[in-house]
């Protein structure tokens, strides 16, 4: 598996993870919820293989890419992958 995959999917699981405590958040602050926890899994998977780390700013930004997607959290996934393993944004 190459690490753009070993990302997304470390990545892809603290996502999905999240998403099932949306009916439990108040709000929209699930919103947020989503966006550090995806951060936080990203962040230490990358500081485990050697890349760099992602703010939550960084994060926000390459959502917009998946945003309306049917497969929105594998994009959002991917999107949070390549940044941290290309630098790509």
């Amino acid at each position: 598996m190459t690490d753009l995959l070993a990302c997304r999917a470390f990545v892809l699981e603290a996502l999905n993870t999240e998403c099932r405590m949306r009916p439990k958040a108040k709000g929209l602050e699930w919103i947020d919820n989503e966006r550090l926890a995806v951060t936080v899994a990203a962040n230490k998977w990358a500081t485990a293989h050697g890349y760099r780390t992602v703010t939550v700013d960084d994060v926000e930004r390459v959502e917009g890419m998946a945003v309306g997607h049917y497969d929105y959290t594998s994009k959002f996934a991917l999107a949070v992958a390549e940044l941290v393993v290309d630098g790509a944004a």
